[in-house]
């Protein structure tokens, strides 16, 4: 047997990711992949890897593993105070594992998502074209304790980046673009003011509820007909608003249709920034033109080092 990774602790919610089945949500699939593409992409080019390969997701508390034969790893996203063999490991920067050695995460301290890259990437088994766990869909599972993760052919080529790298995008703003429901109000209303995301989130959609006060509100706006109205495809991104002013932006895990009014869409250069969105944080959105996303996504992608 090669390479392999002993999984001592599975953490919280552990799981494989890569960046997800593009193509599944016309076989009524969720597309999956990792939550947070910016923080797993610098993981991933930090190792060599492929900006694609697969890595490990931990959700607010990470895993404990072991590496019999050693690797080079690297962590970017959340900050969970990971320590090898008892040394605070770096975000952001390849270090090497000796053979033997131990990472150990513990609870988030910033952001909730940490990415971790091995080098020759987690050579797991594939389910329709992708490595990505989706255990709604059927494939795969968190990571327990006792699992042995195979490792890919590493390339030996580790990128060393002179500045410091910021891989955990948090902000208290997020960009949003108009959607098919954005008429009647509802695109005004849910701009105007402040939401906080709920400990209730997950790999579906991060959840977003008004103060209270917001919540009284909505009903004048809510389009009177729209329980009569037929389900629409859904987006990564999409904004969907219920009538007592909760807000579901769909997320990895989303489905294919939905069934509420989606006034807005997340710009893609701001869903890690809802990736790495802490429960209880303020959250507010602000419109910009399909123009502007597209600069945004631009502009993020020209930050990375896979340019």
């Amino acid at each position: 047997m090669g390479r392999l990774v002993e999984v001592l602790d599975g953490g919280l919610s552990t799981t494989i990711q890569d960046q997800g089945r593009p193509a599944a949500p016309a076989a009524g699939v969720a597309p999956g992949g990792v939550m947070d593409p910016w923080a797993a992409g610098w993981a991933n080019a930090l190792v060599g890897n492929p900006r694609g390969a697969a890595v490990l997701e931990a959700t607010l508390l990470g895993p404990t593993l072991r590496f019999p034969e050693g690797a080079t790893v690297a962590l970017a996203g959340a900050d969970m105070g990971v320590r090898l063999d008892g040394v605070a490991v770096p975000l952001g920067q390849a270090v090497r594992v000796p053979p033997g050695g131990e990472l150990s995460a513990g609870s988030a301290r910033a952001g909730v998502r940490l990415y971790l890259a091995v080098d020759g990437g987690i050579d797991s088994a594939c389910w329709m074209g992708s490595r990505s766990a989706d255990p709604a869909a059927g494939f795969g599972r968190p990571l327990r304790g006792g699992d042995r993760l195979p490792l890919g052919t590493a390339r030996g080529r580790v990128v060393r980046w002179e500045n410091p790298v910021n891989t955990c995008l948090v902000r208290d703003v997020v960009r949003v673009t108009e959607g098919p429901s954005a008429g009647g109000g509802l695109l005004e209303w849910l701009t105007a003011g402040r939401f906080h995301v709920s400990a209730r989130s997950d790999r579906v959609g991060v959840r977003l509820d008004p103060p209270d006060a917001a919540r009284r509100h909505v009903a004048p706006v809510w389009p009177a007909d729209w329980d009569r109205r037929l389900s629409i495809p859904m987006v990564t991104g999409a904004v969907q608003l219920t009538p007592d002013g909760t807000c579901f932006v769909l997320m990895a895990g989303r489905g294919v249709l939905g069934g509420y009014p989606v006034p807005a869409v997340v710009a893609a250069a701001d869903r890690p920034v809802l990736a790495q969105a802490v429960p209880g944080a303020p959250l507010r959105m602000v419109v910009v033109s399909r123009g502007e996303a597209r600069e945004a996504w631009a502009a993020l992608q020209a930050a990375g080092p896979w340019r």
